[in-house]
């Protein structure tokens, strides 16, 4: 009888995304995998670790499993934590610019001196990921400020990028 076999991946270093940011992204890349392998994978058994500030997911699949896609679903989660990573760089250029230009509580938002700006975020976000990657950068950067109006002022200031509509 075949066993389970344990997937350990990623490997990243904390550099200057932080643990925080970078378990945050290797815990979206695990819902993720177990949303799309479920059935390979032991129910709830894709999790995150730190260890001397690298990050590593755990995976265990099923017993029976062919190695051929437990490889296969390594490699995906190293090239999704690599995209989730790219996604919090993104958010963190945002995050500059509200500082940047004190947006918080301003009524323009990314809509005044910031515009040009965030403009330019949101055509490198859509050059490397297209609209769906904009629409989940916007998401979760909506997620971070709720309530501020700045996730809807950011829509506005993207809009016509790549077919963006506010």
């Amino acid at each position: 009888m075949s066993k389970s076999t344990d997937i350990v991946t990623g490997g990243h270093r904390f550099g200057p995304v932080g643990e925080r940011r970078l378990r945050i992204a290797a815990t979206h890349v695990c819902q993720r995998i177990q949303e799309r392998f479920g059935h390979s994978i032991e129910k709830g058994s894709a999790s995150v670790y730190a260890e001397e500030g690298t990050c590593f997911i755990t995976i265990t699949t099923r017993k029976g499993t062919d190695p051929n896609l437990c490889k296969q679903i390594g490699e995906l989660a190293n090239a999704l934590l690599d995209t989730e990573l790219l996604y919090q760089r993104y958010l963190d250029d945002l995050i500059l610019l509200i500082g940047r230009h004190d947006l918080v509580g301003k009524d323009e938002g990314f809509l005044g001196a910031a515009r040009t700006e965030a403009r330019a975020i949101g055509e490198r976000i859509h050059n490397q990921f297209s609209l769906e990657g904009m629409r989940y950068i916007c998401s979760m950067f909506g997620e971070l400020w709720p309530h501020t109006g700045l996730a809807r002022s950011l829509e506005f200031a993207w809009n016509g990028i790549g077919g963006w509509s506010a």
